[in-house]
């Protein structure tokens, strides 16, 4: 019997709440528009600096984390608004008829959802609990489960990061910048890149990138670029209320 996300998230939630992982559980999406692809670049407080003080700083989908109890396709509506100031509205997704779930512990597999607006993959990562984060005792280690979706941005909307939120900037890339980036440890020149960054950042001339949980994903899945434009030129719905 197929479920739907939120029971799937939910269950995930249950596996683990009595357990020594720490729970992380969200939503974030490949924005894609004009055959280039948009991810997030990380808050600076997340940033580390090789020995020229060049900053290394992770890419990712742009999303966030779940509240208590929300629905996941509200955590991605939210998050939309919140670092991008994008409506889910401008979007426009592809019918996913089985989502791919990605781990780092075992084979990959494929389940089926309920429901019209339904994720690429779902990366479902085991992982050491960062050093920052202090739970208690207990929690010695962190499971990820990150719903990840794409669609398309309507043509006459731009995507820029929002002043007020944690991300610092926006990056996109094309066929072959994104083989590049997916690699890691990609110094770029920051104005040649055409980053969208927020104002304290502007000035920056070089950067490393290095992918994140939902550029990971794309790798971990088995997926490339023609791939992500491929499976955009099926059939697609617009967000209805």
């Amino acid at each position: 019997m197929s479920k739907t996300i939120d029971e799937y998230a939910n269950e995930f939630y249950e596996n683990y709440s009595n357990s020594d992982f720490q729970i992380n559980q969200g939503a974030s999406v490949l924005l894609i528009k004009d055959d280039e692809i948009y991810f997030a670049l990380a808050k600076e407080k997340s940033w580390k600096y090789n020995n020229d003080k060049i900053p290394i700083i992770k890419f990712t989908g742009i999303g966030g984390t779940r509240e208590k109890d929300e629905k996941i396709f509200k955590t991605l509506k939210r998050e939309l608004k919140e670092e991008v100031n994008l409506n889910i509205e401008n979007l426009n997704f592809p019918k996913i008829t089985e989502t791919t779930i990605v781990t780092n512990y075992s084979e990959n597999s494929k389940i089926k959802f309920n429901g019209l607006y339904n994720p690429l993959y779902i990366v479902d990562y085991r992982l050491p609990l960062r050093d920052d984060i202090k739970i208690n005792e207990k929690k010695k280690y962190s499971c990820l489960q990150l719903f990840v979706y794409i669609a398309n941005v309507d043509e006459n909307v731009s995507i820029s990061p929002v002043e007020e939120d944690n991300i610092t900037g926006i990056i996109s890339a094309n066929k072959e910048n994104l083989v590049k980036y997916l690699n890691g440890n990609c110094q770029i020149n920051s104005k040649e890149a055409n980053i969208k960054w927020k104002k304290k950042y502007k000035n920056l001339e070089k950067i490393i990138i290095n992918p994140k949980f939902t550029p990971k994903g794309i790798i971990d899945a088995g997926l490339d670029m023609q791939d992500l434009l491929d499976i955009l030129k099926g059939e697609k719905y617009k967000y209805v209320k």
